[in-house]
C-alpha cells in the first residue's frame, strides 16, 4: 500500500536537509518537494512507473504528490543527501501544494513549462565533475551549522542545480532564416548603438549560438557585428558634427564610445580624416 509523508516545512523550517540510506524504501508520495544526492552504492529507483538504477553521482528531485520508490540492486547501501523543502522556499508567493510545473513559473525560476520537452521533476542527472556534490554538501553543512541567512544560503544552491535541470530540457528553437538573423542584428545596432552592446548577450537572448550567428551575419552584410557596429556609430557621429557645434567628445560619448582616442582611430579608419577635419570640410562644402 502506498504511503503518503508529510512534514512540517510550510511554515515552520520550509526547508530540511539530511542524510540516510535509500536502498530500500517502500512507494510513497509526500507534500513536500525531494531534492536527492547520491553519494555511494546502487539501487534500483522508480518513479511514476519510470525505472532508473541510481548510483554514485546521480541526482534528482522527487514532485509534490509524485509516486516514487527505492528497491536493492546491490547489497552495498545507498547513502544519500536529502533536500527537502516547500515551495514557498523558492517563493513566499507559492502555494503550499504547488508542483514543480507551477513552480518553475515564479519569479526566481521564470520557465514556461511550455518551452520544455518534459518536466524535469521525475528525472535522474548524473554530476560528471563533483560540482554538483559540493553544492550539496554546502547546503548539508549550512542547515547542520544554521546560522542566520542558511535558508537563503540553501535556496540559492537549490537554484543554482534546478536551473541547469530545467536548461537541459529546453526544446529547440526552429531555424531561422539567414536574412532574419541579419535584419534583427541590424536592427538592434541601429537603434541602440549608443549603448554597450555585446553580440554574445544578443545570441543568448534568443537562445542562438554565437558563432552560428556571427557566421550568418558576416555573410549577410560583409561584416562582423563590431565593423558593423562601428560603421554605424561613426555615421551617426558624422551627422552630429555636419549639423551641430557640439564638442568632439560630447559627441563621441552620444554614440557610444567612451575613449576618446579610440574614437579619433575608428573614425579616421572609416572616413579617412579626423573628427575635425572632417568638420571643417563639411562647413567649406555648405558655404
Amino acid at each position: 500500500m502506498k504511503k503518503y509523508f508529510k512534514a512540517d516545512l510550510h511554515n515552520k523550517h520550509l526547508v530540511m536537509v539530511t542524510t540516510g540510506y535509500g536502498a530500500v524504501v517502500e512507494p510513497h508520495t509526500h507534500d513536500y518537494f525531494e531534492m536527492v544526492y547520491v553519494l555511494g552504492g546502487r539501487a534500483e529507483q522508480i518513479i511514476c512507473g519510470s525505472h532508473y538504477i541510481i548510483s554514485s553521482g546521480d541526482y534528482f528531485l522527487i514532485d509534490i504528490g509524485q509516486d516514487h520508490e527505492y528497491r536493492r540492486a546491490s547489497e552495498r547501501e545507498l547513502p544519500i543527501i536529502n533536500v527537502l523543502f516547500s515551495p514557498r522556499l523558492i517563493d513566499t508567493g507559492a502555494r503550499p501544494d504547488d508542483t514543480f510545473q507551477t513552480l518553475m513559473r515564479h519569479r526566481l525560476l521564470n520557465f514556461n513549462p511550455s518551452q520544455l520537452t518534459k518536466n524535469p521533476a521525475g528525472m535522474v542527472f548524473h554530476d560528471n565533475d563533483g560540482e554538483i556534490r559540493t553544492k550539496f554538501t554546502r547546503m548539508l553543512e549550512a542547515w547542520r551549522t544554521g546560522r542566520p541567512g542558511f535558508k537563503e544560503y540553501i535556496r540559492a544552491e537549490l537554484l543554482s542545480v534546478l536551473i541547469p535541470m530545467l536548461q537541459s530540457v529546453i526544446k529547440p528553437l526552429p531555424a531561422r532564416p539567414q536574412r532574419e538573423f541579419v535584419g534583427w542584428l541590424a536592427d538592434q545596432i541601429e537603434c541602440n548603438y549608443a549603448q554597450q552592446l555585446s553580440l554574445s548577450e544578443l545570441c543568448r537572448s534568443i537562445n542562438y549560438s554565437l558563432p552560428y550567428v556571427s557566421k550568418c551575419f558576416k555573410a549577410g552584410t560583409g561584416m562582423n557585428f563590431s565593423e558593423y557596429l562601428q560603421k554605424v556609430r561613426v555615421t551617426n557621429s558624422c551627422a552630429l558634427l555636419c549639423d551641430t557645434e557640439l564638442p568632439v567628445e560630447e559627441i563621441c560619448r552620444l554614440v557610444g564610445y567612451s575613449n576618446t582616442a579610440f574614437f579619433h582611430r575608428i573614425f579616421k579608419q572609416i572616413v579617412g580624416l579626423t573628427p575635425l577635419e572632417y568638420r571643417k570640410l563639411s562647413k567649406n562644402r555648405q558655404t
